[in-house]
């Protein structure tokens, strides 16, 4: 199945072009992300501002949140495991490491699936090689994944799916300076173009873990000519809404579906084929606002959103919830089974037949158990269940 991804970045008043923001202390918005808020130096940045990031790395804190993913050139800075500092053995002997942010590209980051107790739960669920007697023991506690091994197990999971041109990245920023609104606001969408796996720390020999840096490279199709994805002109609606004091930005801002808020935080998450078709459909309403305020012709973004919302739609198939009706069933191997039978092409005979053979008793028993509640539960699903239910008490 494909799958697509969304990807968190800090607000850049300048369109994330690869240059300190032209107006610094003004931008509160890229505050909300807890990195840059205490790392972010003002009165460097307002000596600085709007002059190249490669030529200031060391005081721009906002590369590695993503807040130069249309940066035309590459760019390097030294990335240091946060727990060096602390002194505890098991990191003592990792070293800073250079860090490469290709052109074009978001640095991304699942933190969900890197909280022990979050994968932990989840490891058998998605069929993660994930392995708790492989994090090393340290002096105080920590919540994140620390070995190498864990770290590409999770990693090597959850970007099984994500397919140059064909997944889709949506950007999105946790905070933006033309609205108060709490929801998730979506930036701009592209597909992905070239994956490029974390690499691990630089260390020396005095220690045996070996950490990979968390920051995965999605190289993206997102330009200004917008040929294959866009970003949504917020910095020049902004202008245009200072002339008709009466136009609404509201009008033209596109968020995340709020049923879909796990979808779109701790950095980097899935993206379900709902949540997508949402977020599009917002699209096409926004630009068909846009192209009627601004001189550039966005025509060929609104073909693209409509010819991948079609693309959407027959990814999302048949079943799309059939996965989670199976683990809330107690099939714990429920959502592996759904993409089995997605990636196979299975129609709705197809899927009863498959059900009916295979070799998972236990989840037969499980169905047969629980039944009359899936049926109250499940009302969307009632037509498949009975189906199933039937072929199984043969």
């Amino acid at each position: 199945m494909i799958q697509h991804i969304s990807i968190r970045v800090p607000w850049h008043d300048h369109g994330w072009d690869g240059t300190i923001c032209q107006e610094p202390a003004g931008n509160s918005s890229c505050l909300k992300l807890k990195n840059i808020a205490e790392n972010r130096n003002d009165h460097v940045e307002i000596a600085i501002h709007g002059e190249r990031m490669e030529d200031h790395m060391e005081n721009v804190c906002c590369i590695a949140e993503g807040g130069a993913f249309m940066s035309p050139e590459d760019l390097t800075r030294k990335a240091e495991h946060p727990y060096v500092s602390t002194k505890t053995p098991s990191h003592s002997h990792l070293l800073p490491t250079s860090v490469v942010y290709p052109a074009y590209s978001f640095p991304t980051r699942p933190f969900a699936w890197l909280m022990r107790d979050w994968i932990k739960e989840r490891a058998a669920t998605y069929g993660v090689g994930y392995d708790d007697d492989r994090e090393p023991e340290m002096r105080f506690t920590s919540n994140w994944v620390q070995d190498g091994d864990n770290h590409k197990a999770i990693f090597d999971y959850f970007y099984g799916d994500v397919y140059p041109e064909k997944s889709l990245c949506l950007a999105y920023a946790k905070q933006v300076p033309f609205t108060d609104d709490h929801r998730r606001v979506i930036l701009g969408m592209g597909h992905v173009r070239k994956i490029i796996p974390a690499k691990e720390y630089d260390h020396t020999d005095a220690g045996q873990l070996r950490p990979l840096i968390w920051e995965t490279m999605v190289c993206h199709t997102i330009r200004s000519e917008h040929k294959d994805g866009f970003l949504i002109p917020y910095q020049e609606m902004q202008a245009y809404a200072d002339e008709p004091p009466e136009f609404d930005m509201e009008s033209i801002i596109v968020y995340a579906p709020a049923y879909a808020m796990p979808e779109f935080s701790y950095a980097t998450e899935h993206v379900s084929y709902d949540a997508v078709i949402d977020v599009i459909l917002s699209c096409i309403k926004s630009f068909t606002i846009i192209k009627e305020c601004l001189d550039e012709d966005y025509s060929n973004v609104l073909s693209w959103l409509n010819s991948q919302l079609a693309e959407v739609w027959e990814e999302r198939g048949a079943f799309p919830g059939l996965g989670p009706m199976l683990c809330a069933f107690g099939v714990k191997q429920g959502v592996m089974m759904a993409r089995e039978m997605q990636d196979r092409g299975f129609a709705e005979a197809d899927v009863c037949e498959w059900v009916s053979h295979t070799s998972f008793c236990s989840m037969r028993m499980r169905l047969i158990r629980i039944l009359p509640v899936a049926l109250r539960t499940f009302s969307l699903m009632f037509s498949l269940t009975m189906t199933i239910s039937r072929r199984l008490w043969r």
